[in-house]
């Protein structure tokens, strides 16, 4: 059983450069929260009769694995290791909870989403069941991607499961001390009743009531101790959320998975999944279950952590 204090970020890896494209933003992570990079790798399980092919596969794993190690820890990381069999995503989210990993840091291929991850739909069974944020890096970030920008942006839809995101995100823009920008996206489908024409008060209502509503949260967000501003663009959601990110200089954008209303189940929706397969920036994925119902403010409090040696 992993210590119980130990703060780890973990990377599942498959012997990819692909998948080793999420060591740069797990390192600087892991500097910035005093916390340990644990490296994974999943054996597929065999038939019983293949028992010795799967732990030749192991001890394959394991040596490559420790060669990573090895340069991260010429970097300075602290790095543990750990190669298994079984199913890929229970086992990452088995090893997540077992070492009380803050966040699961995965790259993506960029092509298509949730559906094309580096470790195809083990990511997205990941980032549906893990009971904690999934980083996903993708590939559109470059060979050698980092955590660089000027905000942390946080689409958000007026719902609480959306607002799951502000914690997680207002605990990155403390780390990277950059502020977090709220963003929520106005746009009007008019029905077959209403006629094509759109309504420039109907428009004006909305935004207005958009703006009051993203202030009220950076607002909580400031009062929680966070640099915090709230933003509203006349778009689709997507469209807005990619070209906010590529404007702002987003360092990351956060989401909550399962919100409703305009920006629907962001995880395995398709606003997420648009966003991932265009963006060059990295989208953490938050599950808002967990935190559904507090308040923007509790959710935003600095989490107490010890200092760094």
């Amino acid at each position: 059983m992993a210590p119980g204090r130990m703060h780890t970020l973990l990377v599942p890896l498959d012997g990819s450069e692909l998948a080793e494209r999420a060591l740069g933003p797990a390192r600087q992570l892991a500097a910035a929260r005093c916390a340990s990079v644990l490296l994974l790798q999943v054996v597929p399980h065999r038939e019983p009769r293949e028992q010795p092919g799967e732990a030749a596969q192991l001890e394959a794993a394991h040596h490559y694995l420790s060669g990573v190690a090895d340069r991260l820890r010429g970097q300075g990381v602290t790095v543990l290791v750990e190669a298994c069999a079984g199913r890929p995503a229970e086992q990452i989210a088995e090893q997540a909870e077992q070492w009380r990993s803050e966040l699961i840091v995965m790259s993506t291929h960029g092509r298509g989403g949730l559906g094309r991850l580096v470790h195809g739909s083990t990511a997205a069974a990941v980032v549906r069941n893990s009971s904690v944020p999934v980083l996903l890096v993708p590939a559109r970030c470059g060979a050698r991607p980092e955590i660089a920008g000027e905000t942390i942006l946080v689409p958000v839809d007026s719902s609480a499961l959306a607002e799951a995101a502000l914690g997680p995100a207002a605990e990155l823009a403390r780390e990277l001390a950059i502020p977090v920008t709220v963003l929520q996206a106005v746009w009007y489908a008019p029905s077959r009743v209403e006629g094509l024409a759109v309504s420039l008060d109907r428009i004006d209502r909305m935004v207005a009531a958009a703006r009051l509503y993203v202030d009220g949260l950076a607002t909580r967000l400031r009062a929680a101790g966070v640099d915090a501003r709230g933003e509203v663009l006349v778009a689709p959601p997507v469209a807005a959320i990619r070209e906010q990110a590529d404007e702002l200089r987003a360092a990351v954008i956060v989401m909550a998975t399962h919100g409703r209303g305009a920006l629907g189940r962001f995880a395995l929706g398709s606003v997420s999944d648009e966003v991932l397969t265009a963006t060059s920036h990295p989208v953490m994925l938050v599950r808002a279950e967990e935190t559904a119902g507090s308040t923007a403010a509790a959710a935003a409090a600095p989490v107490p952590k010890e200092a760094c040696a």
